[in-house]
């Protein structure tokens, strides 16, 4: 029973270590737009700052962002094939 306990101790201390994904920033999501072969004109990638447009762009599918997935959080950006 004592070795059970210090191994969920354990493993506890290392999921608290490991602490949450930073926010999807605008950097990151240029990252994904050229994994994507996707340019946005509009659209900073100079800046860290989380965004809307960041998020959407990080948490959809390639195709998806094509189809027009994130036009709502990215008023004024237009994304488009290289």
């Amino acid at each position: 029973m004592r070795i059970i306990s210090v191994v969920l101790i354990a493993g506890g201390v290392l999921v608290a270590a490991c602490g949450d994904d930073p926010p999807p920033n605008n950097k990151l999501a240029c990252q994904k737009l050229d994994a994507c072969r996707l340019s946005a004109s509009g659209f900073s990638c100079d800046d860290d700052k989380a965004s809307a447009c960041a998020q959407c762009i990080n948490g959809e599918t390639c195709n998806d962002i094509f189809a027009g997935a994130c036009v709502q959080p990215c008023p004024g950006v237009i994304i488009k094939p290289k």
